[in-house]
C-alpha cells in the first residue's frame, strides 16, 4: 500500500492550489508622477500683435510732412494714442487689439480723418494726405509792412483787415516871428496875435488833437481826421502918444485864445516811416480880450470868430502806436470893430511840434 499512498499524497499536492501557500508580505512599490508645469505665455489675443503703420504727406506737392500730429482713437482702447511723424512724415502704431481705429492727422492748423479698421493680429499701411496750409502774412500790430504778391499768383487778392484808430496829439506851439509888441498903438483900430509878445519865451500855447484813421494792418494811413483844441496865450504893451494915453485908451492887453476846429492831413506816402503831409482845418476861435486903459476900467470881451487854417509838417511814425510831428500854420480868423477899442484878430503863422499816440478802437 505504500506506492499506493505515495502515488495518493502527490497528487494531492499537485492537486492543491497556489494561494494555499502561506503568502509573503507584500512590500508595495513607489509611484513615480510625473507634473509638467506650464508658464502662461502672452496668448494672440494679449499680445496685441496688431500694428497701424503710414506715411503723412502734402496733397499738393507730395512732399512728406515731419511733426505733423497723429492722433490713434478707437473704443477699444483706455485713451487716444498720440504721436508725431519724423522728417520721413512716418508713423508706427504698434501692438493694438482688433477694433475700428480712427486717424486725425492735423497739420499746419489743417486737419483729416481716416478710419482703419484693424484685425486681430493684421497689419495696416495707410497713407494721408492733409492740405498743408500756407502761413498767412502776420506783421507786427502797429508797424508797416508792404505785401508782395506771389508771381505765381499774380491775379490773387490780397484781402487787408481794416481797423478804426483812434489817438491823442499833444504839442508845444510857438511864435518863431512873434515881436514883443513896442510898436502897437492905442489908437490902431485892429492888432493881429503876430504883433502879440508869447506867452513864455518863444511859446504860445499847448495844441491837443483827438485824431481818428483808418488802417488796413500793412500799412501807415494816408489820411488823418482830427478834432483841434487846446490854448494860446499873448500879451503886448501900447505906447503912449506925445501926450500921454487919454481917458479910455488901452495901455496893455492880454489875449486868451482857446480853438475849436474841424481839420485833416493828407500824406505823401504810406509805407516809409517819415512822411511828408500836408492839410487845413475850420472852425471857431472862442477869444477872451482883457484891455487895460488909462482913468478907466479894466474891459473883458468874449466872442467866437470863425477861422481857417492851412498847416504842412513832417511825421516820424515810429509806428501806428507813435508818431512824432513837426508842423508850420498859417490861421486867419474874423474880426470885430469896437467904437474906442482896437480889435485883435487871431492871424498868426506858428509852429507845432508833438507827440501823438494811438490805438485801434474798432477792427
Amino acid at each position: 500500500m505504500l506506492p499506493h499512498l505515495e502515488l495518493l499524497m502527490t497528487m494531492m499536492l499537485s492537486a492543491t492550489p497556489q494561494s494555499a501557500t502561506p503568502p509573503a508580505t507584500a512590500v508595495a512599490a513607489p509611484t513615480t508622477t510625473t507634473t509638467t508645469a506650464t508658464v502662461a505665455g502672452p496668448s494672440p489675443a494679449d499680445s496685441n500683435p496688431g500694428m497701424i503703420t503710414g506715411v503723412i504727406t502734402d496733397d499738393s506737392s507730395g512732399a512728406a510732412l515731419g511733426g505733423a500730429t497723429v492722433v490713434l482713437e478707437c473704443e477699444c482702447m483706455d485713451r487716444p494714442r498720440e504721436q508725431t511723424t519724423d522728417s520721413r512724415g512716418t508713423f508706427v502704431f504698434d501692438g493694438l487689439d482688433a477694433g475700428a481705429y480712427r486717424l486725425k492727422v492735423t497739420s499746419h492748423g489743417e486737419a483729416a480723418v481716416h478710419q482703419a479698421p484693424l484685425p486681430a493680429g493684421g497689419l495696416v499701411e495707410i497713407a494721408v494726405t492733409v492740405a498743408e496750409a500756407t502761413p498767412a502774412l502776420k506783421p507786427t500790430e502797429g508797424q508797416a509792412h508792404r505785401l508782395s504778391r506771389d508771381p505765381d499768383h499774380e491775379h490773387d487778392e490780397i484781402k487787408h483787415r481794416h481797423e478804426v484808430w483812434g489817438g491823442l496829439g499833444v504839442g508845444l506851439v510857438f511864435a518863431p516871428f512873434a515881436t514883443d509888441g513896442d510898436d502897437l498903438s492905442p489908437t490902431s483900430n485892429r492888432v493881429t496875435t503876430n504883433q502879440l509878445s508869447p506867452w513864455t519865451g518863444s511859446m504860445r500855447g499847448i495844441d491837443l488833437r483827438w485824431q481818428t484813421f483808418d488802417i488796413d494792418r500793412h500799412h501807415f494811413p494816408r489820411t488823418i481826421g482830427y478834432f483841434r483844441s487846446g490854448f494860446a496865450r499873448s500879451s503886448g504893451t501900447f505906447q503912449p502918444g506925445v501926450e500921454g494915453f487919454s481917458q479910455g485908451q488901452p495901455t496893455e492887453l492880454e489875449v486868451l485864445t482857446v480853438p475849436l476846429f474841424l481839420g485833416g492831413n493828407l500824406y505823401m506816402l504810406k509805407d516809409f516811416p517819415v512822411r511828408p503831409y500836408a492839410g487845413m482845418g475850420f472852425g471857431f476861435d472862442i477869444m477872451r480880450l482883457g484891455y487895460e486903459r488909462a482913468n478907466s476900467e479894466r474891459y473883458v470881451d468874449v466872442s467866437a470868430r470863425i477861422g481857417f487854417e492851412v498847416h504842412a509838417g513832417i511825421e516820424i511814425r515810429i509806428a501806428n502806436y507813435l508818431a512824432l510831428t513837426g508842423e508850420v500854420m498859417q490861421l486867419w480868423s474874423a474880426r470885430r470893430r469896437f467904437d474906442v477899442l482896437p480889435d485883435v484878430s487871431n492871424e498868426s503863422f506858428t509852429a507845432l511840434v508833438g507827440v501823438a499816440g494811438a490805438f485801434p478802437v474798432r477792427r
